[in-house]
């Protein structure tokens, strides 16, 4: 229990809080700006709360989808990833929406300490899948544009689990010292939300702090960054040659995959971008603008709506599952083996 801090008390500056005592009244000025500044802050919280409720509930909704065509109709190596996203996503939203809007509304944590252990643990792990996953994916493509062929038989049931295992495996790993005192799991002043303890002064928590933030996002986003750069350059390089066209022609567009992935880790790192630059600030002991970091957290979590549904709309195989003609699944045997030879050819479902 020593572990656990609750920052969410009468401590912070924003509450409104009478310094004086006996028979003064709130007409005196400082005070009267200190209840002020508390009813904004209880406002933002209960926008805050309605957000991530909002956005959890469409996550978990979408996600839900998303997993039961997966395992429904697409259950093809090649999905893996994607599928597996959507299952960190989906975990992400259980795990932190509920939870976090309740003590929002109600203007404090309501998780108590295992809650705040529990969820700090999952919220964390499922990130890391998703980040983890989605350079899986950005890599997992520039092997289908630099060897069309070899993704034939590189894309294989046992090498797809191991890939999936080796990602969960990181992320439980990853999230483990706070548990065990390297760094913790607290409650954030400002969001009331389950978080790591970014604004700890003890070198050991920082080095933490700054490993994950440099192996879990940094290197990850540069990683993606070269695959997507590289795609293009690739295709670029090869838009006037036969596989290209016979590909498009198979109803397989590696240039609008790519753009859309790029558009999608784009989407991510935005979404993350200012709940990243709140933890930097939180590193430095700089002063986090209150503002900043109420909209960070329901910003971030706004990917969890998104980010996974739009990867798996960026495949024709899960468009086709849920907007396509029944005819797809249901036609002649003709129209079937058309089909499945052209999806053999490069890959993709």
């Amino acid at each position: 229990m020593d572990s656990f801090y609750d920052n969410s008390s009468d401590n912070s500056p924003v509450l409104c809080k009478l310094t004086s005592t006996g028979n003064e009244s709130l007409s005196d000025t400082e005070n009267l700006t200190d209840c002020v500044h508390a009813e904004r802050f209880h406002i933002g919280q209960t926008v805050n709360a309605t957000l991530i409720l909002l956005f959890g509930a469409t996550g978990t909704v979408g996600n839900t989808l998303a997993v039961y065509a997966f395992f429904r109709a697409l259950r093809k190596p090649k999905n893996y990833l994607v599928a597996n996203l959507c299952l960190g996503q989906l975990l992400m939203c259980l795990a932190y929406s509920p939870v976090t809007a309740v003590s929002n509304y109600l203007h404090r944590w309501v998780g108590g300490y295992i809650g705040c252990q529990v969820a700090g643990f999952l919220t964390g792990m499922s990130c890391m899948v998703s980040i983890l996953s989605i350079t899986a994916i950005a890599r997992q493509r520039l092997g289908v544009v630099r060897a069309p062929l070899h993704s034939l038989t590189a894309f294989t049931h046992s090498a797809e689990l191991t890939q999936l295992a080796l990602i969960w495996f990181i992320s439980i790993v990853s999230m483990l010292p706070p548990l065990f005192g390297w760094n913790r799991f607290v409650i954030d002043s400002i969001q009331f939300s389950v978080t790591m303890d970014y604004l700890s002064t003890d070198i050991s928590s920082k080095a933490y702090i700054v490993t994950l933030l440099v192996c879990g996002f940094f290197f990850p986003l540069v990683d993606i960054c070269y695959c997507y750069s590289s795609i293009f350059y690739k295709v670029v390089k090869l838009g006037r040659s036969k596989v290209i066209r016979k590909s498009a022609k198979n109803g397989v567009n590696e240039i609008s995959i790519a753009l859309a992935g790029l558009l999608i880790t784009s989407l991510f790192c935005i979404c993350w971008l200012p709940y990243m630059v709140v933890v930097i600030l939180g590193i430095a002991e700089v002063y986090i603008p209150p503002e900043l970091a109420l909209a960070a957290s329901p910003l971030a979590k706004l990917s969890t709506t998104v980010n996974s549904i739009l990867f798996a709309l960026s495949l024709p195989a899960f468009r086709r599952y849920f907007f396509g003609s029944k005819k797809v699944y249901r036609g002649s045997a003709i129209a079937m083996k058309t089909y499945n030879k052209s999806v053999k050819h490069m890959g993709y479902v």
